[in-house]
């Protein structure tokens, strides 16, 4: 696969989109939200009235709660159907569902990440018991928003004698996602995200519904260049953060022992008089000195560690084997990248030939 069959600009990128696609948008707040596709979809819209009907599917809120994020995809006839997690920082859309201009719904957010899951397997939905007998019931609202909303995404099934909700699969068409670092070959690291989130699902979900991925990337690397065994944990400083705060927790937990230690001393001296009072406090003495020998073994056993921090963008490079694209040395932020979902996994778990031609003739044939 050469460079110009898979990185393109964000425009270039955008033209995939086709009307009535289902799409599905990564990002939470602002961490991992692809503003730059977004704000191409929206330039799009507005000059060519294209694409239109589109179905919106996001898990946390991409957007600040003003005008960023999916806020700019708020134009009537851009969007006919919208299936969030969480509303309160797309305002902007939600006013479109209050005003009856879109069909909306409002399902849990850990059930639509679960969701892209069994949408990537092919199974039939997520089945669950989070939003029995609450406003997603399909006896109450189904999680519907307004009265132009109609079709059940949401159905009550019965196994084993017990109520249980199914929500439903569908297709994905388009999956916008926002990584660092990718290579012609579409692989795509994520090193400089705060967050991986849903990215990796949601790719999955796309590409085994016969969609198409886009990631928004900050730059281009040579071809297998790239570390391949990076893991959710360890790609965006993940292992450094965790272990940061498994050290934060442990001194804070010794800190604590020692005010409580300090404060049964001075209980201790003013029941001095109270025999009955004193064995209470020599009992619970006896409680905080085992938990207290408990905290010191867990110290002994898992020994602080002082996080790694990638100090610059040479220390990042260098941790993540990122190497320069020799066509284009420095690479322009923003570049979108049409990815073979299957090249988000690591290299060894990859089956071999699986680059994609993606254009729009393969698009017409599969559909």
């Amino acid at each position: 696969m050469t460079l110009k069959n898979k990185i393109v600009s964000a425009d270039e990128a955008i033209a995939i989109v086709r009307d009535g696609d289902t799409m599905c948008v990564s990002g939470f707040v602002g961490i991992g939200t692809p503003d730059e596709l977004i704000l191409a979809l929206e330039r799009r819209f507005l000059k060519e009235h294209q694409p239109v009907n589109l179905t919106l599917v996001f898990a946390a809120a991409p957007g600040d709660g003003k005008e960023r994020g999916l806020n700019r995809l708020a134009h009537k006839g851009l969007i006919k159907r919208a299936v969030g997690g969480h509303w309160s920082l797309v305002p902007k859309l939600a006013e479109l569902a209050l005003n009856n201009e879109i069909e909306a719904y409002n399902l849990p957010l850990g059930c639509i990440s679960h969701l892209y899951r069994e949408i990537a397997a092919r199974r039939p939905g997520t089945i669950t018991k989070v939003g029995l007998r609450t406003f997603v019931d399909p006896r109450e609202q189904g999680g519907k928003l307004n009265s132009v909303t109609t079709e059940d995404l949401v159905e009550v099934l019965d196994i084993g004698g017990e109520e249980w909700l199914r929500y439903k699969s569908f297709p994905i068409n388009v999956a916008f996602i926002r990584g660092t670092t990718c290579d012609p070959n579409g692989n795509v690291t994520m090193e400089r995200e705060a967050l991986t989130l849903d990215n990796l699902a949601a790719a999955m979900a796309a590409k085994n519904s016969r969609g198409f991925v886009i990631a928004q990337v900050e730059r281009i690397a040579a071809a297998d260049s790239l570390n391949q065994a990076i893991t959710a944990l360890d790609a965006p400083g993940g292992r450094e953060r965790v272990d940061g705060a498994n050290a934060l927790v442990k001194t804070k937990a010794l800190g604590l022992s020692t005010a409580v230690l300090t404060a049964f001393d001075s209980q201790l001296a003013a029941h001095a008089g109270d025999i009955n009072g004193q064995r209470r406090l020599l009992v619970l003495a006896a409680l905080i000195a085992l938990l207290a020998a408990a905290g010191l073994l867990w110290l002994r056993v898992y020994p602080q560690r002082a996080p790694e921090v990638e100090r610059s963008e040479e220390d990042s490079r260098a941790r993540h084997g990122y190497v320069p694209h020799e066509a284009d040395p420095a690479a322009p932020p923003h570049i979108a990248d049409l990815v073979d979902a299957r090249d988000l996994l690591p290299r060894q778990l990859a089956p071999a030939g699986l680059g994609a031609q993606h254009n729009r003739q393969e698009r017409d044939d599969r559909r």
